[in-house]
């Protein structure tokens, strides 16, 4: 079982002034289970979302300060399946993951002046398919057993389907509506990973490593350092 809280912080660039808090809370459950070299993984989580806008509108004659607090839920679920090659200092893992993801928020609601915002925001499912292979190989002098210190990676592409971008049906005070649409997620992406794992000592790891998915019109690339204490 999985319990999390997390807050992701936005701001738009170029001088727009406009920015977002969004507190997480998630909850989850995932198991697995292992018959010799294959293996399969599954998953549920939900997540709330506490979201709190902010911007500032201001052109010749006009000044506007507004801002919003609304919720979201997101609900997803995850089955893998992997055949490993190889043993504990190496090895090999093909392996198809199919997820689904769906969010839902609710309307919106600004405060402020005659430039406040009311509206809808659309509902979201999306499915992701993924096929790949993942690796590790142990590093160790000739006098250790066993390596403490793993190269860890992979590679894959990645397929979406369904809701693939947000869209929202917004209108001003006494205005018709107009629909705002966000950067969509890539159809079709490669997912890379690479990484090096320590065993600082048998409970002790440090884990240190980056990600990226590369799409036709999209690049995403992320680090992230990790030190977990198993008791």
């Amino acid at each position: 079982m999985l319990l999390g809280n997390g807050r992701t912080d936005t701001k738009q660039a170029q001088g727009r002034s406009a920015k977002a808090r969004i507190d997480n809370t998630h909850v989850g459950l995932y198991a697995g289970h292992s018959w010799g070299a294959f293996g399969l993984r599954g998953g549920l989580g939900y997540s709330r979302h506490d979201i709190d806008s902010s911007r500032q509108v201001a052109f010749a004659g006009y000044s506007d300060g507004l801002n919003a607090s609304y919720d979201a839920k997101t609900k997803q679920a995850f089955i893998e399946a992997g055949y490993r090659f190889g043993g504990t200092q190496g090895g090999l893992e093909p392996y198809l993951q199919l997820a689904r993801v769906e969010v839902d928020v609710d309307d919106v609601r600004e405060q402020g002046g005659a430039a406040a915002l009311t509206g809808r925001v659309a509902d979201t499912a999306t499915t992701v398919a993924t096929v790949g292979v993942r690796f590790n190989k142990g590093l160790k002098a000739a006098f250790q057993q066993d390596a403490w210190l793993h190269v860890v990676g992979g590679v894959g592409y990645r397929r979406a389907s369904g809701d693939r971008d947000g869209l929202a049906q917004l209108a001003f005070d006494g205005g018709s509506r107009f629909a705002v649409s966000g950067a969509p997620i890539a159809d079709s992406a490669v997912v890379a990973e690479l990484g090096l794992s320590a065993w600082l000592s048998p409970r002790q790891q440090l884990e240190l490593g980056y990600n990226g998915q590369f799409g036709d019109e999209s690049r995403d690339h992320g680090v992230n350092a990790r030190w977990s204490v198993r008791f």
